[in-house]
């Protein structure tokens, strides 16, 4: 198949790709030509260049991109910034990542670049650690999530059941934030924890989602930890 279908890097049209990497491969494009961050419009236009018929207005393929399918494609856990293989960097402003290069490399058969090992501070790298080989994260991973019980993830977060009601709540956002924090430091490599094992970005994704599903499964056990006391209330009178 010869680059005449449309691709301005030379290669062929992308028939075989998921939408999802025509789209990453097209800012991998826009990234080698020096032009990232780049804003949603632009990823438009440069995914639809490489594959017109893919990413074309149905009936005017040729004349106009259809913006809805890139719009899509990005968004939700599932999306492109939900696999970490764009980062949004502002209002409709993205980047590709280090995870998104190294799915543009096995698509084109192209050695992957080694990752960059990103430093930690020493808190950063206890909770890490902690959390990793957590039980908790263990079972959840082997599909054990069934036995998962609220003092397991009262442990996993760290959050003792003689917490104050009022603190519960800013407890469990700070760990939230840290989570954030530590993924926003690994995004673009991968952390070395002292045992040597690599924690890569898709283990910070694993254990963000972990956090969301025991906030959810345990919102009754959470939301009585967090009411005060009949006892504490009549002190506080």
């Amino acid at each position: 198949m010869s680059a005449s279908n449309g691709d301005p890097r030379g290669r062929p049209a992308r028939p075989l790709y998921s939408l999802a990497e025509k789209i990453t491969l097209a800012a991998r494009d826009l990234e080698d030509a020096g032009r990232t961050p780049f804003s949603l419009e632009t990823l438009v236009v440069a995914a639809w260049q490489a594959d017109p018929k893919a990413l074309g207005l149905r009936g005017f393929e040729a004349q106009h991109p259809d913006s809805n399918r890139v719009i899509v494609a990005l968004a939700g856990p599932k999306g492109l910034v939900g696999r970490g293989w764009l980062r949004r960097e502002g209002e409709k402003i993205y980047r590709l990542t280090a995870e998104g290069r190294g799915v543009c490399c096995r698509l084109l058969g192209e050695p992957p670049p080694p990752p960059a090992v990103v430093g930690l501070g020493a808190a950063q790298k206890a909770m890490l650690a902690r959390l990793v080989d957590h039980p908790v994260a263990v079972k959840m991973d082997h599909g054990g999530k069934a036995e998962l019980k609220f003092a397991d993830a009262c442990d996993f977060w760290g959050l003792s059941p003689r917490t104050r009601p009022a603190d519960v709540a800013p407890f469990l956002e700070r760990f939230r934030a840290n989570l954030r924090a530590l993924a926003a430091r690994v995004e673009e490599g991968e952390a070395r924890l002292p045992s040597g094992r690599a924690v890569a970005p898709a283990d910070l994704r694993f254990l963000a989602n972990l956090h969301e599903w025991l906030l959810e499964r345990f919102e009754r056990q959470l939301h009585l930890l967090a009411t005060p006391r009949r006892t504490e209330a009549a002190a506080g009178h």
